[in-house]
């Protein structure tokens, strides 16, 4: 039984390896996540991240914010207020 959980999560975890939300994708470039214009505006920090108000998460547009490490994204924060 502990055999078939396990397969089960692994599976169910796969989606995540893919790496990403929406059409971003870890590794991306600050210039390749502007690209994406039906997402826009996005707003710099001053530490060079980024960050826009129209991010689709739940069928409405939320905040979403880009960090980067080494010049490629390395992680996305989703804020649901």
């Amino acid at each position: 039984m502990s055999i078939v959980a396990f397969v089960f999560f692994l599976f169910a975890a796969s989606p995540a390896f893919a790496g990403g939300f929406g059409p971003w994708t870890f590794g991306m470039s600050a210039d390749q996540i502007r690209s994406v214009k039906a997402q826009g505006p996005y707003r710099a920090f001053s530490n060079g991240g980024l960050e826009t108000y129209n991010a689709e998460f739940g069928g409405k547009a939320q905040n979403a914010q880009f960090y980067f490490k080494d010049g490629h994204l390395w992680r996305i924060a989703i804020r649901v207020y």
